[in-house]
């Protein structure tokens, strides 16, 4: 051009910046710029704007505002256009404060915002969603005269939309027409993507319709929206046929519309129609993105197909799509969740050399998975990694944790967790309280779980229906039925509905405060408003008449259970047999457990021993026979229990040597009787004085390979001691030592009564000082021992004789307690 002769003007300038802009080539264009200015040539406005216009479509709208500022010092005018384009930037950036303040800036300067400058404000107000500020500058373009065009009215619908203000939008849809502006299809597709996204899909679909009618063409992004509001619905299958009338129509779905497909099937459990649809997306030529395999990963893992998840992660890493933190963190979680932690380490490890670090979230997954399966000190490691490497853990961190403590009863450092939280300013929320509370009330500190409550009272934060009913069953637990029954009426006074666990904690009480009665109410309340009581409540309050020995509303009870469709289990059967056996009414026991077997059921072998021994404390030996026959055929015991439950049962009523018979019976036909079995007989042949009958019994048990346990070894030494046989007696403790087993109180009161009844005074002396070293001796034989004198040579003989007395005195009393407290079934220490 120089060549030629011409001498470029501003216009020249003005279009080699505009081409190089449109190329890309910012930094040319400011070079370009410097040039005319060595040339001496002054910029005009157009210059400046084409350069402003380019930095805000890059996002460089601080630039474009300091050039603006250039312009105003050069003594330039800019006009609308100029701050249009700079307030458009700062409103794409998020930035609407700027824009407002160059809006201001620009009434300062005289120049009157048009129709495109309130367009671009109204838009950027609806994208924060402050709709007030929105119809604010929508009443005010007016009022200065300007009248709003299509560009106004489908701005304020997509605000009103984005707010889910769907009838508000379809007012303004409907004004637009009524003044005369033909909406199009965007405007359209804004109203039919805000219908889909609350659901009113019907409509959407007439709006469809009325395109058409109107001669509008929906594009893909219309198509999208509908199909994406059924995918949420979950009509995948209409979805797929709007697919299908989209291509007919001449529409061509993109990734967008494909994935939105395939996330739906994902969604609702069915990923081998979204991988077809994959398949159909390839085959069209479309490339999956990272949407489309973080979709399908998160479908299979959904429905615990982690290998597939793994191998479509393996088939990301082979294409051009690097995984990221989210596909990464959806098969860590999904993994924790199924218990592999070795899988979800190796992927954690994975996600370092991929060059990837764990995020809060993920460490978040890792921790909740630990704690969940049980292992809270991994998940404490790993919480103090994370605070190590600056991740801060949020309050799904923290609650994941203080459950996991409270639920191994370890609130104290639960409690330390949870003010650690309020240090760091992370809010607690229903959840961290509600497992605080429970924790609490589990290990029995009502106090301090009726001062939590107080706090979240005080804290604004509304109890729920967990709350109230952890304080409820806390309280049952304690036996405090009063204040139990004051937080119940609080819950219903706050619009709770009492559920099952509500109803279960306060039967819990009432039935460990004896209140059998009152129990039975609450049940019948229950089952008056349809809330079906389940297995722990029936079988709590069956078990709680059966213990007082009120089989007759036990059994009606039973009834009940089995009217209102729930099959009794092991434990209801149980406890009736037991209540029926303990009032000795074996035949209705009997009954009872036939019926146990015939519902599929196996009885405990405890429950058979019970039978047998009732029959026989009945004298009913025939009894007893029958049902060690029938487990032949049943096979509800081993054969050797049934036998074994026989020789002791007879045995128990005094017919000892028909047991012996029944013993070496069972040792013929191969069967081993049980330790308690030779047991029970040695114990009869002790206390009947037939030592050497006893003690042939233990050795025939030992050649049976059977090891005498403490019991075998405490009748053998008392029977051995009564006989005046306490060397032999001692012989056996020394062998008991031998075997790895522990004299208990039993077996020291027969050997010191023993040695002093033979005047072995400093025998008794040295196993009196062997149960102080191991802590065996109750309380009152120390005091008594103290009172008859210090250990001393001059009064050894006068202690050990108060000793003895004291052990006789305690024996007596612990016979008179046993009596007395039978019903409690007390059990004296000596």
């Amino acid at each position: 051009m120089k060549e030629a002769g011409y001498t470029p003007t501003v216009d020249t300038y003005n279009t080699l910046i505009d081409g190089n802009l449109k190329e890309g080539n910012l930094n040319q264009s400011f070079e370009l710029l410097a040039e005319m200015e060595v040339k001496g040539l002054c910029p005009d406005i157009r210059t400046y704007n084409i350069i402003i216009y380019s930095l805000c479509k890059k996002a460089k709208s601080d630039q474009a505002y300091n050039l603006l500022c250039k312009i105003c010092e050069r003594g330039l005018m800019p006009t609308e256009v100029t701050f249009n384009y700079v307030i458009n930037g700062f409103c794409k950036e998020g930035k609407i404060d700027h824009g407002n303040q160059l809006f201001c800036k620009m009434l300062q300067m005289n120049l009157a915002p048009n129709v495109v400058t309130y367009n671009i404000l109204l838009d950027g107000h609806c994208e924060k969603g402050d709709l007030q500020e929105a119809f604010r500058l929508w009443y005010e373009m007016q009022t200065v005269g300007l009248k709003p065009n299509l560009v106004s009215y489908t701005t304020m619908m997509k605000g009103l939309c984005k707010a889910n203000m769907i009838d508000k939008a379809k007012q303004v849809f409907e004004k637009t027409k009524k003044i005369g502006l033909s909406p199009q299809h965007i405007t359209y597709t804004i109203l039919i993507d805000g219908l889909c996204k609350v659901g009113n899909l019907r409509q959407a679909y007439d709006l469809l319709d009325e395109m058409y009618k109107h001669e509008l063409k929906p594009d893909v992004v219309t198509y999208t929206a509908l199909i994406n509001g059924f995918c949420k619905q979950g009509q995948l299958g209409v979805a797929k046929e709007i697919l299908k009338v989209m291509v007919k129509k001449g529409v061509t779905p993109d990734c967008v519309t494909y994935d939105t497909v395939i996330d739906g099937y994902c969604r609702t459990g069915d990923c081998l129609e979204a991988l077809n649809v994959h398949d159909e997306m390839v085959e069209k030529g479309h490339s999956p993105s990272i949407f489309t395999f973080t979709a399908l990963i998160k479908g299979l893992c959904k429905e615990g197909k982690l290998q597939d998840g793994n191998r479509l992660l393996q088939r990301m890493q082979e294409t051009s799509l690097a995984p990221d933190n989210v596909v990464y963190n959806t098969l860590i979680n999904a993994n924790c969740k199924a218990k592999n932690f070795q899988e979800a380490l190796r992927l954690w490890d994975e996600m370092a050399q991929q060059g990837l670090f764990p995020d809060a979230y993920t460490y978040t997954i890792l921790i909740n998975g630990y704690c969940k399966a049980g292992y809270v000190f991994q998940g404490i490691e790993l919480f103090e990694e994370m605070q190590d490497k600056d991740l801060l853990p949020n309050h799904i961190t923290y609650n994941s944790l203080i459950n996991a403590l409270c639920k191994e009863g370890k609130v104290k450092v639960a409690s330390y967790l949870h003010d650690e939280m309020a240090s760091k300013g992370i809010q607690s929320d229903a959840s961290t309280y509600n497992t605080l509370i429970d924790g609490y009330c589990r290990v029995g500190s009502l106090e301090k779980a009726n001062a939590l409550f107080k706090n979240m009272l005080l804290g604004g934060m509304f109890p729920n229906i967990v709350t109230y009913n952890s304080l409820i069953l806390g309280h049952c637990k304690k036996g405090l039925l009063q204040r139990s029954s004051y937080l119940y009426n609080r819950m219903v006074q706050n619009g709770f509905v009492p559920g099952l666990l509500t109803y279960k904690a306060l039967i819990l009480g009432l039935c460990e405060t004896g209140k059998l009665n009152e129990a039975k109410e609450k049940l019948e309340q229950m089952i008056q408003k349809d809330i079906i009581p389940d297995h722990l409540i029936f079988n709590m309050i069956i078990d709680k008449f059966s213990s007082v020995g009120d089989m007759k509303t036990a059994t009606k009870l039973f009834s009940e259970m089995i009217g209102l469709g729930l099959s009794p289990n092991n434990l209801t059967y149980t406890t009736l047999i037991y209540g029926f056996h303990n009032k000795q009414k074996i035949q209705e026991a009997c009954e009872l457990f036939y019926t146990m077997l015939r519902q599929g059921l196996v009885p405990h072998h405890n429950i058979f021993v019970r039978l047998v021994n009732g029959y026989c404390r009945a004298g009913d030996l025939q009894g007893a026979f029958r049902l060690r026959n029938e487990n032949e055929i049943l096979h509800v015991v081993p054969p050797e229990v049934a036998h074994s439950a026989v020789a002791r049962g007879v045995c128990k009523i005094g017919k000892v040597e028909e047991a012996n018979v029944l013993l070496h019976d069972m040792l013929h036909m191969g069967l081993l009787p049980t330790i308690a079995t030779f047991t029970t007989l040695i114990d009869k042949y002790c206390k009947a004085g037939k030592m050497d009958a006893a003690l042939r019994l233990a050795d025939l048990m030992m050649d049976c390979g059977l090891k005498p346990d403490v019991v075998t070894y405490n009748v053998l030494i008392t029977g051995l001691c009564k006989e005046g046989n306490a060397q032999r007696a001692l012989k056996l403790q020394d062998e008991m030592k031998e075997r790895g087993l522990w004299s208990n109180v039993s077996t020291y009161r027969s050997l010191i009564n023993g040695l002093f009844k033979e005047g072995n005074l400093f025998g008794g002396d040295k196993l009196l000082m062997e149960m102080h070293d191991r802590g065996l001796i109750p309380n009152g034989f120390i005091y008594k021992t103290m009172n008859a004198g210090s250990h001393t040579s001059e009064n050894l003989e006068d202690c050990l004789k108060g000793a003895l007395k004291s052990l006789n005195d305690l024996q007596r009393n612990s016979n008179h307690s046993m009596k007395v407290k039978q019903t409690a079934r007390y059990r004296p220490l000596l």
